[in-house]
């Protein structure tokens, strides 16, 4: 089993989102004349062609707050139906570690693939087992952030789940695949907001209250179509206070 390196093994804290960059430039796309048969089944959620199809695995290392992403080639994969359990013994290697029982290998993993439409747009998509996991840990107050945090930070457009679904007709019965939005735009836009405005916040030393006053102008704003500088708004809140 062969793998990239891209940086320090014995480092505590990994530079995921680097690597998760570079790997995914390195990797090659398909090619052109099976793109479109590649996002057979995503013509619900907005995908017209595939560019690259990458197995996935959202982790959390012990000691870290963040979630991060784990990726590899499918082209290192004996089995590319079933690669999650290869794609664990590739970060064991990256980690230079035994096995996933080591205390260094993340305790938190949840499978997925990442897939990079013609617009390099990235979907992180899920199948039906590994949702229903998703949407029980989006639940969890301390918990559901930090993935939506990961989704901003990694620049996933959206979560997406395929599933089988039966059709009826005259031309057709039996089963197809489909697909459909399970974490949408407009939520990972809304978080990207908030931490913006968390941030402003924390660069003025802001009390409740004038983050609270922050967030409602700057919201207030955005919805109206007006156009405002947020910063200027944040010193003017200091100042008045």
């Amino acid at each position: 089993m062969e793998t990239r390196n891209f940086e320090n093994k014995d480092s505590i804290k990994p530079d995921f989102r680097k690597i998760f960059k570079e790997k995914l430039e390195s990797i090659e796309p398909i090619s052109e004349k099976e793109q479109k048969d590649a996002a057979s089944g995503f013509e619900d959620v907005g995908i017209e062609k595939i560019k690259k199809e990458i197995p996935a695995m959202i982790i959390r290392m012990a000691g870290n707050e963040d979630f991060d992403l784990w990726i590899e080639d499918s082209n290192n994969f004996k089995n590319v139906f079933e690669p999650h359990d290869e794609l664990r013994g590739f970060l064991c290697i990256f980690l230079n570690i035994k096995d996933e029982y080591d205390p260094k290998f993340p305790r938190f993993q949840l499978g997925g693939t990442i897939l990079q439409d013609e617009s390099n747009s990235l979907y992180l998509l899920m199948d039906e087992i590994r949702e229903d996991g998703l949407r029980g840990f989006m639940k969890i107050e301390e918990v559901g952030p930090l993935l939506l945090d990961l989704l901003r930070v990694y620049n996933i457009k959206k979560v997406i789940g395929r599933f089988s679904k039966e059709e009826r007709g005259k031309k057709f019965s039996g089963f197809r695949t489909a697909s459909r939005d399970i974490i949408d735009e407009d939520l990972i836009g809304k978080r990207r907001e908030l931490f913006y405005f968390v941030n402003l916040a924390r660069k003025y030393n802001m009390t409740n209250a004038q983050f609270l006053r922050l967030r409602v102008m700057g919201l207030s704003a955005f919805q109206a179509g007006v156009s405002i500088n947020l910063e200027d708004i944040a010193k003017e809140i200091i100042k008045d206070d």
